[in-house]
Protein backbone atom coordinates (compact mmCIF):
# COMPACT_ATOMS: atom_id res chain seq x y z
CA UNK A 1 0.00 0.00 0.00
CA UNK A 2 1.76 3.35 -0.74
CA UNK A 3 2.44 5.93 2.09
CA UNK A 4 1.16 8.44 -0.35
CA UNK A 5 -2.55 9.78 -0.52
CA UNK A 6 -4.06 11.73 -3.21
CA UNK A 7 -6.03 13.94 -2.23
CA UNK A 8 -8.23 16.66 -4.09
CA UNK A 9 -10.15 19.14 -1.55
CA UNK A 10 -12.93 20.89 -3.34
CA UNK A 11 -15.17 23.69 -1.30
CA UNK A 12 -18.18 23.85 -2.31
CA UNK A 13 -20.58 26.99 -2.59
CA UNK A 14 -21.74 26.76 0.69
CA UNK A 15 -18.68 26.97 2.63
CA UNK A 16 -19.64 24.61 5.42
CA UNK A 17 -18.85 21.74 3.15
CA UNK A 18 -15.60 20.29 1.55
CA UNK A 19 -15.39 17.57 -0.92
CA UNK A 20 -12.37 14.93 -0.49
CA UNK A 21 -11.85 13.04 -3.30
CA UNK A 22 -9.53 10.46 -2.15
CA UNK A 23 -7.32 8.19 -5.19
CA UNK A 24 -7.78 5.07 -3.70
CA UNK A 25 -10.28 1.96 -4.48
CA UNK A 26 -14.38 2.45 -3.40
CA UNK A 27 -14.73 2.79 1.18
CA UNK A 28 -18.48 2.17 0.88
CA UNK A 29 -21.18 0.01 -1.68
CA UNK A 30 -23.28 3.04 -0.69
CA UNK A 31 -23.37 6.76 0.40
CA UNK A 32 -23.20 6.61 4.42
CA UNK A 33 -23.96 9.60 6.78
CA UNK A 34 -22.37 10.03 9.65
CA UNK A 35 -23.47 12.93 12.33
CA UNK A 36 -21.91 11.74 15.26
CA UNK A 37 -19.02 9.75 16.63
CA UNK A 38 -18.63 6.50 16.27
CA UNK A 39 -17.93 3.86 19.19
CA UNK A 40 -15.38 2.00 17.15
CA UNK A 41 -12.05 3.13 16.23
CA UNK A 42 -11.45 3.85 12.63
CA UNK A 43 -10.71 7.24 10.56
CA UNK A 44 -14.28 8.57 11.05
CA UNK A 45 -13.78 8.93 14.65
CA UNK A 46 -10.18 10.61 14.11
CA UNK A 47 -12.02 13.22 12.23
CA UNK A 48 -14.53 13.69 14.60
CA UNK A 49 -12.50 14.20 17.33
CA UNK A 50 -10.75 17.27 15.93
CA UNK A 51 -13.93 18.87 17.35
CA UNK A 52 -14.13 20.46 14.08
CA UNK A 53 -16.55 18.67 12.14
CA UNK A 54 -20.30 18.61 12.00
CA UNK A 55 -21.10 15.45 9.70
CA UNK A 56 -19.27 13.17 7.19
CA UNK A 57 -20.77 11.68 3.68
CA UNK A 58 -18.82 8.80 2.59
CA UNK A 59 -19.65 7.63 -0.59
CA UNK A 60 -17.22 5.24 -2.94
CA UNK A 61 -13.94 7.39 -2.79
CA UNK A 62 -14.89 10.93 -1.87
CA UNK A 63 -16.20 12.27 1.60
CA UNK A 64 -18.30 15.71 2.36
CA UNK A 65 -17.73 17.35 5.05
CA UNK A 66 -18.95 19.47 7.06
CA UNK A 67 -17.46 22.13 9.73
CA UNK A 68 -18.82 23.84 12.89
CA UNK A 69 -17.01 27.40 12.73
CA UNK A 70 -15.48 29.16 10.26
CA UNK A 71 -12.54 28.36 10.46
CA UNK A 72 -11.35 28.18 6.89
CA UNK A 73 -10.86 25.12 5.02
CA UNK A 74 -6.82 25.85 3.61
CA UNK A 75 -6.19 25.40 7.05
CA UNK A 76 -8.99 22.36 8.35
CA UNK A 77 -8.20 20.59 5.47
CA UNK A 78 -4.67 20.14 5.64
CA UNK A 79 -5.72 18.29 9.27
CA UNK A 80 -8.30 15.88 7.85
CA UNK A 81 -5.55 15.18 4.80
CA UNK A 82 -3.32 14.24 7.65
CA UNK A 83 -5.89 11.87 9.38
CA UNK A 84 -6.50 10.18 6.09
CA UNK A 85 -3.34 9.65 5.21
CA UNK A 86 -1.89 8.50 8.55
CA UNK A 87 -4.81 6.11 8.49
CA UNK A 88 -4.22 5.40 4.85
CA UNK A 89 -1.03 4.07 5.54
CA UNK A 90 -1.41 2.78 9.06
CA UNK A 91 -4.76 0.38 8.17
CA UNK A 92 -6.25 1.94 5.29
CA UNK A 93 -9.56 3.83 5.00
CA UNK A 94 -12.39 1.18 5.57
CA UNK A 95 -16.02 1.74 7.03
CA UNK A 96 -16.93 -0.99 9.56
CA UNK A 97 -19.40 -3.53 7.68
CA UNK A 98 -22.20 -2.74 9.83
CA UNK A 99 -21.97 0.60 7.99
CA UNK A 100 -22.05 -0.54 4.49
CA UNK A 101 -24.99 -2.90 4.80
CA UNK A 102 -27.24 -3.15 1.34
CA UNK A 103 -29.91 -2.64 2.99
CA UNK A 104 -31.85 0.51 3.97
CA UNK A 105 -29.96 3.52 5.92
CA UNK A 106 -30.90 4.58 9.34
CA UNK A 107 -32.75 7.56 7.94
CA UNK A 108 -34.67 5.09 5.08
CA UNK A 109 -35.88 2.60 7.65
CA UNK A 110 -37.54 5.15 10.42
CA UNK A 111 -39.24 7.46 7.49
CA UNK A 112 -41.78 5.65 4.88
CA UNK A 113 -41.12 7.06 1.42
CA UNK A 114 -44.70 7.93 1.63
CA UNK A 115 -45.41 11.49 1.80
CA UNK A 116 -46.29 12.57 4.76
CA UNK A 117 -50.01 14.05 3.45
CA UNK A 118 -50.69 16.34 6.72
CA UNK A 119 -46.69 18.11 6.39
CA UNK A 120 -47.49 18.57 2.47
CA UNK A 121 -50.46 20.21 3.06
CA UNK A 122 -49.43 22.41 6.10
CA UNK A 123 -48.33 26.00 5.16
CA UNK A 124 -44.54 25.58 5.91
CA UNK A 125 -44.79 22.52 3.37
CA UNK A 126 -46.79 24.28 0.75
CA UNK A 127 -43.92 27.05 1.30
CA UNK A 128 -40.94 24.74 0.58
CA UNK A 129 -42.86 23.21 -2.20
CA UNK A 130 -43.71 26.15 -3.98
CA UNK A 131 -39.70 26.85 -3.73
CA UNK A 132 -38.69 23.91 -4.88
CA UNK A 133 -41.21 24.23 -8.14
CA UNK A 134 -39.79 27.25 -8.69
CA UNK A 135 -36.15 27.00 -7.59
CA UNK A 136 -35.08 23.46 -7.70
CA UNK A 137 -37.32 21.50 -9.85
CA UNK A 138 -36.15 23.11 -13.30
CA UNK A 139 -32.69 22.60 -12.59
CA UNK A 140 -32.89 18.77 -11.56
CA UNK A 141 -35.36 18.53 -14.84
CA UNK A 142 -32.72 19.47 -17.37
CA UNK A 143 -30.86 16.61 -16.33
CA UNK A 144 -34.29 14.12 -15.86
CA UNK A 145 -34.20 14.12 -12.74
CA UNK A 146 -36.84 15.10 -10.35
CA UNK A 147 -36.98 15.77 -5.69
CA UNK A 148 -40.20 15.47 -4.10
CA UNK A 149 -40.78 16.17 -0.13
CA UNK A 150 -41.80 13.77 2.18
CA UNK A 151 -41.84 14.86 5.60
CA UNK A 152 -40.10 17.81 7.93
CA UNK A 153 -39.80 16.17 11.41
CA UNK A 154 -37.09 18.06 14.26
CA UNK A 155 -35.48 20.06 11.72
CA UNK A 156 -34.66 17.55 9.22
CA UNK A 157 -36.55 17.89 5.44
CA UNK A 158 -36.80 14.25 3.91
CA UNK A 159 -36.69 14.11 0.37
CA UNK A 160 -36.65 11.54 -2.60
CA UNK A 161 -34.78 12.04 -6.07
CA UNK A 162 -36.04 10.31 -9.05
CA UNK A 163 -35.32 10.16 -12.69
CA UNK A 164 -32.26 10.74 -13.66
CA UNK A 165 -31.08 11.72 -10.01
CA UNK A 166 -31.56 8.45 -8.78
CA UNK A 167 -28.01 6.90 -8.85
CA UNK A 168 -26.63 9.78 -9.62
CA UNK A 169 -22.52 10.15 -8.13
CA UNK A 170 -23.25 13.38 -7.62
CA UNK A 171 -26.78 12.92 -5.25
CA UNK A 172 -24.82 14.17 -2.19
CA UNK A 173 -23.40 17.12 -3.76
CA UNK A 174 -26.74 18.53 -5.08
CA UNK A 175 -28.20 17.91 -2.11
CA UNK A 176 -25.08 19.79 0.50
CA UNK A 177 -24.35 22.33 -2.41
CA UNK A 178 -27.80 23.73 -3.89
CA UNK A 179 -31.00 22.35 -2.33
CA UNK A 180 -30.30 22.84 1.22
CA UNK A 181 -28.45 26.16 0.90
CA UNK A 182 -32.03 27.23 -0.89
CA UNK A 183 -34.17 25.69 1.29
CA UNK A 184 -32.47 26.71 5.00
CA UNK A 185 -31.70 29.66 3.63
CA UNK A 186 -35.32 31.05 3.62
CA UNK A 187 -36.96 28.30 6.18
CA UNK A 188 -35.54 28.45 9.81
CA UNK A 189 -37.23 25.13 10.57
CA UNK A 190 -35.50 23.31 7.99
CA UNK A 191 -31.31 22.43 9.47
CA UNK A 192 -30.55 20.11 7.19
CA UNK A 193 -31.86 17.89 3.93
CA UNK A 194 -31.67 14.29 4.23
CA UNK A 195 -31.80 12.23 1.36
CA UNK A 196 -33.80 8.73 2.21
CA UNK A 197 -33.47 7.87 -1.99
CA UNK A 198 -32.45 4.03 -2.35
CA UNK A 199 -29.89 5.50 -5.07
CA UNK A 200 -28.58 1.50 -5.33
CA UNK A 201 -31.98 0.97 -7.10
CA UNK A 202 -31.86 3.61 -9.64
CA UNK A 203 -31.07 3.53 -13.63
CA UNK A 204 -27.95 5.69 -13.59
CA UNK A 205 -25.01 3.60 -14.44
CA UNK A 206 -22.82 5.05 -12.00
CA UNK A 207 -24.23 2.48 -9.01
CA UNK A 208 -24.46 -0.79 -11.33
Amino acid sequence: MSSLLEILATPLDDSSYCRFTLAIDPMTPKEVTFREIPMEDFFIKDLFETNEILEIIVDKNYLICKKKNSSPWQILGKTIGNILRINHKKNGLSIPSKYCTTGESSSETKFSREANQTFLESKVGKEIQELIELQIQPSLGAHGGSVRLIDLKDGQLFVIFSGGCQGCSQASVTVKDGIEKIITAKFSEVKTIVDVTNHSSGENPYFK
